[in-house]
């Protein structure tokens, strides 16, 4: 069995206590989107375990290869989770994003809160 070069994959990475880095490596497809909200509410609600309250969320987006159409549609889920819960959320994209989206997404990058910085390692 081969790998696709592209597989995707979801990393996490804790800056702080209290800030976490969400990493998308290869394609931002339906499915990898579905894992990657499972993901943050499952990050989300580590306070409920007795660990630290999450102050801030940042999703890495400047490894991923392709962007499927409504792949950044479906974030959305992601801002309203955060915004209920007071977390900043904020995506990591690379000047070359815009490029690799559907138009309905790049409206949709307008919605998020955009950074350069806290590239995965």
């Amino acid at each position: 069995m081969t790998v696709s070069p592209l597989a995707p994959s979801l990393s996490v990475r804790t800056v702080d206590p209290s800030t976490y880095v969400i990493g998308v490596t290869g394609d931002l497809d339906a499915v990898t989107v579905v894992r990657l909200l499972r993901l943050l509410d499952a990050r989300l609600a580590l306070p409920s375990t007795g660990r630290p309250t999450t102050d801030a969320v940042h999703l890495d987006l400047t490894r991923a290869e392709r962007v499927a159409p409504g792949a950044l549609v479906a974030l959305k889920h992601a801002r309203h989770s955060c915004a209920r819960r007071r977390v900043e959320l904020t995506l990591v994209v690379d000047d070359d994003l815009a490029d690799r989206v559907a138009p309905r997404d790049r409206a949709e990058l307008g919605r998020h809160r955009l950074s350069s910085e806290w590239r995965a390692p």
